[in-house]
């Protein structure tokens, strides 16, 4: 009773799942049909959906299918019926499949062989054949008895006989024997995949389908619109003064520019022309500037020649003024001896009184010569003096000149000075420079020479083998000359023992030569020639 019930149950739910598959199969094929019928699709459609699109299901389903068939429907596959001699697959769920028929069918229900193959997921014990030559009659050719065709009840799955009578259920033993199919599991992946990619397609087509629809949609509004637009009368529309209106605008924003561009060009002018005006005042205060930094050296030069002239002569007035308080010692003290000689003379003279000495007269005299004798040797020391003066002047530009020339010639020397140290720092890197690279040459000149000296002890080494290889070479030559001399020798005792035996037995050598070689021929080996001695 158990085992009742779950086949019910399970027949239920096959049932349902095969109805719902049909159902999705149909709106499938609907799809397909308005595919089908729909315009030009775009030029990167794949492959089957290409054929899908070019008029029928078929095409598209067949080319997933490599059997070279005619296909005439899309069924679904149940578990095999053994009334009709087909595989029974796994118990998976049931899938879109490719049924290849025969392009030519006897009868028209030769197609619908078993009805549980055709339909669905039905029992084994729901299994019935159909007659090969067709339906029966009153039926469609979906069910064995009376039953509409396309219904799909529980009822039209089983068994059809007379009503009131309960047919006897028969179990084929073999039937629950599990088949060994050996299927390939790499095919059932295949198919999959097909289906997947299949389904993936669909998608993308369905996609591409709602954008052409889209678009053709928009397009029928756009031309809408446009014959909307060509409909309306163009002629009312005056855009003349809107034009005008905007031009007078673009006219008065130009004259607008105009007269800024040239209130600014005017400003510019000034601008450079204040530029430039500063420009000769930099450059006239740069040249005053110079003339006074000129001026200014020169007045120095000046006022260092007035300094030493100075000194000079602060010098000189100090030794004049040494000069005249020892003159005027001198003349005191002249004038002090003259007093004492005059003091210490005593005159006697016999005066006659009745004579009067006048000696004022005689004291003016004198003082006259002594002024005379002093302003004279004023004189002489003041023409001392400015001689002196006079030299020590022309001294002291002598010695401002060669000042100057020392001090240009410090200069020239300081310049030059530079100028030296400047090239000999040139001279010390390019000394550096030359030192680096004769250390550099000298490193590749050592490298060099140890490389030379490398390759002359391989060359040295490889003579010495040369010299070893022919001296062996020699040797062997030399031996092989003895083995050739005592092979010589050898084949001339042969050839002496030949001759004799030759002429011992009166034979002609040519006959001799033959008779040894045919038998060189077919002997595996000649005796020694001293073993017939």
């Amino acid at each position: 009773m158990l085992t009742d019930v779950s086949t019910s149950q399970q027949e239920t739910a096959d049932f349902s799942y095969s109805e719902a598959l049909l159902r999705i199969g149909a709106s499938s094929s609907k799809k397909m049909r308005r595919w089908s019928q729909a315009p030009d699709m775009p030029d990167g459609m794949p492959p089957r959906t290409a054929a899908l699109h070019s008029g029928s299901t078929r095409p598209a389903l067949a080319s997933s299918f490599p059997e070279v068939c005619e296909p005439r429907y899309v069924s679904l596959q149940s578990p095999a019926c053994p009334a009709c001699d087909q595989s029974q697959l796994p118990a998976t769920p049931p899938r879109l499949t490719h049924t290849p028929v025969p392009s030519r069918v006897p009868g028209p229900g030769a197609a619908m062989a078993c009805r549980s193959c055709v339909v669905g997921f039905s029992s084994l014990s729901s299994c019935e054949v159909t007659p090969a030559g067709g339906p029966r009659p009153g039926t469609s050719g979906w069910g064995s008895c009376g039953t509409p065709g396309p219904g799909f009840s529980s009822r039209s799955f089983t068994g059809c006989e007379a009503a009131g009578t309960i047919p006897q259920v028969t179990v084929n033993p073999s039937l629950l024997v599990p088949l060994d199919l050996k299927v390939d599991p790499a095919i059932q992946q295949q198919k999959t995949q097909e289906k997947e990619e299949m389904k993936v397609l669909n998608d993308k087509f369905a996609s591409l389908i709602g954008k052409v629809q889209a678009l053709e949609q928009r397009n029928q509004l756009l031309e809408t619109r446009w014959r909307f637009l060509q409909g309306q009368d163009s002629g009312t529309f005056d855009l003349g003064h809107l034009y005008e209106e905007y031009q007078g605008r673009l006219q008065a924003e130009l004259l607008k520019v105009s007269q800024e561009r040239g209130q600014l060009e005017a400003n510019l002018l000034q601008v450079l022309q204040k530029v430039e005006e500063f420009r000769i005042r930099y450059e006239e205060e740069i040249s005053k500037r110079t003339d006074m930094e000129f001026t200014f050296v020169q007045l120095k030069k000046d006022l260092d020649a007035e300094c030493l002239r100075r000194t000079e002569l602060e010098t000189k007035l100090k030794g004049l003024q040494s000069f005249v308080e020892l003159m005027k010692n001198i003349y005191e003290q002249e004038l002090k001896d003259l007093a004492a000689q005059v003091k210490d003379v005593s005159v006697t003279v016999g005066m006659d009184s009745r004579c009067h000495i006048d000696l004022s007269g005689i004291v003016e005299e004198v003082k006259v010569q002594y002024d005379a004798i002093a302003a004279r040797s004023l004189e002489e020391a003041e023409a001392y003096s400015r001689r002196q003066l006079e030299e020590r002047a022309a001294c002291s530009a002598e010695f401002g000149n060669s000042l100057q020339s020392s001090r240009s010639e410090i200069t020239d020397l300081n310049v030059r000075i530079q100028k030296l140290r400047s090239q000999i720092l040139s001279i010390k890197s390019h000394c550096l420079k030359l030192e680096e690279n004769i250390k550099a040459a000298e490193e590749q000149g050592e490298l060099a020479f140890q490389d030379a000296k490398a390759k002359l002890a391989q060359l040295e080494a490889a003579l010495n083998q040369a010299k070893q290889d022919m001296a062996r070479q020699l040797r062997e030559y030399q031996e092989l000359m003895n083995v050739k001399l005592a092979l010589d020798i050898e084949i001339a005792t042969y050839r002496k023992l030949v001759e004799g035996e030759e002429s011992r037995m009166d034979l002609p050598s040519a006959a001799m030569v033959s008779v040894v070689q045919s038998t060189s021929r077919t002997a595996p080996s000649l005796p020694h020639p001293l073993c017939s001695l």
